[in-house]
């Protein structure tokens, strides 16, 4: 199941997992962060490459979607659950003749009969917002209601104490990916389309996720990528910021509620959750400079890759500049290579323009 996330480098993983290994070998289990993980797609790529990992991210959506990915075994066995429940897990209805531990939990979410809660309420064409909006076409109203029971019962299990907090987190993001597919949007959740698309029109269902091989023992962090990297020395830094106006906080609100699990009060026509204390500094053309500034001087490492496009705030020279302070005397810098590839765009065909990703390397 794809998710269609800004700066996502499932495209470009190939070429920066390359250069990593160049100048770090996985064979000694040297230790990455990954600063701005997202949908932890370099932070996977490297757990299964046998490299121990820092993940970051300020959206609790991204350190979730990490969590899954590289805490989570290759088959998860919901021990607690499955104890709990018996024969009410081994019954739920599954699409496979021997299926796992794992499917039976997500076939038993998918037969719950729907509810009309948060979602149904805030983000569906059948509810009434408690802000007075008229009502917004996020979600149709079933899948919606899909949405309310599934998110209520992996909460109650949660709390409960019958999920890690691994298999909690696995779920989460299993239930974001299904909300993703079937979400009226145009690829962010900034506001919703004026008619019901066909992908919005399909049923929800949660699906496994296909979990790579290799070690658990992953490092998973929710903060400020600035106090990440004070407190978390590594021997490698791999840094994917922010590069545009497009603030991940807003542009994936409904997304952070799932992540949340929370009702939290909504704004406006498009019922955006408070946002504003995960705004980035990286978003603001002006601040964006020292944000990279600061960030590098707390870095110690002996190996800094940095990816960034060249739609970004800080132009190539200017980067450059950054990096070559960083590198101090007997250091240096390199930019590895540009890669073409497609400029995002919330209108799809409208835009066949081609951007270049930059990856560069800071040796210190």
């Amino acid at each position: 199941m794809a998710f269609r996330f800004l700066g996502n480098k499932a495209k470009l993983l190939p070429y920066i997992l390359q250069e990593i290994t160049s100048v770090a070998p996985s064979a000694k289990r040297p230790l990455v962060a990954d600063l701005f993980c997202g949908t932890a797609t370099v932070s996977a790529g490297l757990k299964k490459l046998g490299y121990r990992v820092i993940a970051n991210d300020l959206l609790l959506t991204c350190s979730l979607h990490a969590k899954a990915q590289l805490r989570s075994p290759r088959e998860p066995e919901f021990e607690g659950l499955s104890q709990h429940l018996g024969d009410e897990l081994i019954q739920a209805p599954t699409e496979s003749l021997f299926p796992s531990r794992y499917q039976q939990v997500l076939a038993l979410l998918n037969s719950l009969p729907g509810t009309g809660g948060f979602f149904f309420r805030e983000y569906s064409p059948e509810g009434s917002p408690a802000n007075g909006s008229a009502p917004r076409r996020y979600f149709t109203p079933d899948n919606a209601r899909r949405i309310d029971s599934i998110r209520a019962r992996i909460k109650d299990w949660f709390g409960a104490g019958l999920l890690s907090e691994t298999e909690h987190a696995l779920l989460l993001h299993d239930l974001m990916m299904a909300a993703n597919e079937v979400a009226n949007t145009a690829g962010t959740y900034g506001h919703f389309l004026s008619h019901m698309s066909e992908s919005a029109l399909q049923p929800f269902k949660l699906t496994p996720t296909a979990l790579v091989e290799g070690p658990t023992d992953h490092i998973v962090l929710n903060k400020n990528a600035l106090v990440a990297a004070r407190d978390n020395p590594a021997e490698v830094y791999y840094l994917d910021p922010p590069y545009t106006k497009r603030q991940y906080a807003a542009y994936y609100h409904v997304l952070e509620t799932i992540a949340h699990e929370d009702e939290p009060e909504l704004e406006g026509k498009s019922g955006l959750r408070p946002w504003e204390d995960r705004a980035s500094d990286f978003c603001y053309k002006q601040r964006a400079p020292k944000a990279m500034r600061d960030l590098l001087s707390v870095i110690d490492a002996r190996y800094i890759f940095v990816s960034y496009s060249g739609d970004g705030h800080i132009k190539h020279e200017e980067m450059m500049d950054l990096l070559r302070a960083r590198a101090r005397a007997g250091g240096d810098v390199k930019l590895l290579n540009e890669v073409k590839y497609q400029r995002y765009t919330s209108k799809q065909g409208v835009d066949d323009s081609l951007l270049d990703e930059r990856l560069y390397r800071v040796t210190t």
